[in-house]
């Protein structure tokens, strides 16, 4: 996946996704990921190259929600020739970069 810092980053509005965005620097991630000002959802935004990949992790959220594992609740999903961006809700707690 690419750096959000680099050429090929995409971010939520590329995809219309409405709100203030903040960039999220700390994590593993290798997507463009996004925090909402008001801290209620995330955004992982790939370039096309990536999606499949994201699609997967889309579904696999979907997937352990409906076995009843905590964890993020899918919001939304955009595909399209630009690439690929998932929204999820914020998940309360510790994020995982600060244990």
């Amino acid at each position: 996946m690419s750096d959000h810092r680099g050429p090929a980053a995409v971010s939520p509005a590329l995809f219309g996704v409405g709100g203030d965005w903040l960039p999220v620097t700390a994590g593993e991630s290798g997507a463009s990921v996004f925090r909402a000002a008001d801290a209620t959802r995330y955004a992982k935004c790939v370039p096309a190259a990536d999606a499949a990949g994201l699609e997967a992790e889309r579904d696999r959220i979907a997937w352990l929600s409906g076995q009843g594992v905590p964890g993020p609740r899918v919001l939304d999903w955009y595909a399209g020739d630009a690439g690929a961006c998932l929204v999820t809700a914020a998940v309360s707690g510790v994020p995982a970069d600060r244990l």
